[in-house]
């Protein structure tokens, strides 16, 4: 009990600073030691009175929708609405529990394209996916998405001009690609 009252007393950063001044450096820090239960230490550590109830409620959320898609749920919307928020609620993304699984989703979402390279459908929601994740700077490299993007346009090779032929094309000046999707 006076740990726990010593732990709500504390901010976020002197919380953080003082664990990582117990466990070492960074690299053996709360976040290092903690990546796939912080969820569950903000859900055991902090109250609503701590957070406030308005980002104790987003955290909540975060982590329920978060842990469904770590489940295999394949509804993601509310997903990319939350992390959108979390700026509002005063919570950087890059912070948020889990939030290296979601580059993984996208990586998935954009393999599914390479798989299907005309399917409006899955081309949409992984466009979608890599809005988010790429505003809200959350992509560690563009290596990976160069990759798929070579590979769906070599899918696209020789195909007529199209939504799917569009797309690539601007994911391809996104990300500075010269080469465009030509026609056979």
């Amino acid at each position: 009990a006076a740990i726990g009252g010593e732990v709500l007393r504390r901010t976020d950063d002197d919380f953080r600073n003082m664990l990582d001044q117990s466990l070492g450096a960074s690299r053996f820090g709360l976040d290092a030691l903690l990546a796939d239960e912080r969820g569950e230490v903000v859900k055991t550590l902090s109250s609503d009175a701590a957070l406030g109830s308005e980002r104790a409620a987003y955290l909540k959320r975060w982590v329920e929708c978060v842990s469904a898609l770590r489940r295999g749920a394949l509804e993601d919307d509310a997903v990319l609405e939350l992390l959108i928020q979390a700026s509002a609620h005063s919570l950087p993304a890059e912070e948020l529990p889990w939030i290296g699984a979601l580059e993984e989703r996208l990586y998935a979402r954009l393999e599914g394209v390479v798989a299907a390279p005309t399917d409006e459908a899955l081309i949409s929601r992984a466009l979608r996916w890599l809005d988010v994740l790429w505003e809200a700077g959350l992509l560690a490299g563009t290596w990976r998405l160069h990759d798929v993007q070579q590979r769906w346009s070599l899918a696209l090779a020789g195909s007529k001009p199209s939504m799917a032929r569009d797309a690539c094309r601007a994911l391809g000046a996104r990300l500075g690609i010269a080469q465009s999707v030509e026609a056979s």
